[in-house]
């Protein structure tokens, strides 16, 4: 074998395409080389769907925070200006400064 058998050798051969486990995605059932997949537990995603997937995730979350939210109350003192701070639930008689019961809500905020 010389040297013109070799180079025809590498020449002639055909190229093989490489093969890639295609794999369809579980929101849009398109299917895409596995290795640009997003997986997430035994789902895969997309690019796009992955990123739908993260940005409906985060408003559900953001809605479950605004529903776990506290009213708080701010009141003042009218004897002592003496400010404080107490959950919408809490019910309050008296400055917790100096025990008098002329004070008022300044007004109502959420944590």
């Amino acid at each position: 074998m010389g040297f013109s058998d070799w180079l025809k050798g590498i020449f002639s051969k055909e190229e093989e395409e490489p093969s890639y486990d295609v794999v369809a995605c579980s929101r849009c059932g398109i299917e895409y080389p596995e290795d640009v997949m997003h997986a997430e537990g035994s789902l895969m995603f997309c690019n796009d769907c992955y990123e739908k997937q993260k940005k409906e995730q985060e408003e559900l979350e953001k809605k479950r925070r605004l529903m776990s939210r506290v009213a708080v109350y701010h009141y003042k003192c009218a004897d002592c200006k003496f400010s404080f701070k107490r959950r919408e639930d809490f019910n309050i008689r008296f400055c917790p400064n100096c025990g008098s019961e002329n004070f008022f809500a300044e007004g109502k905020s959420y944590k």
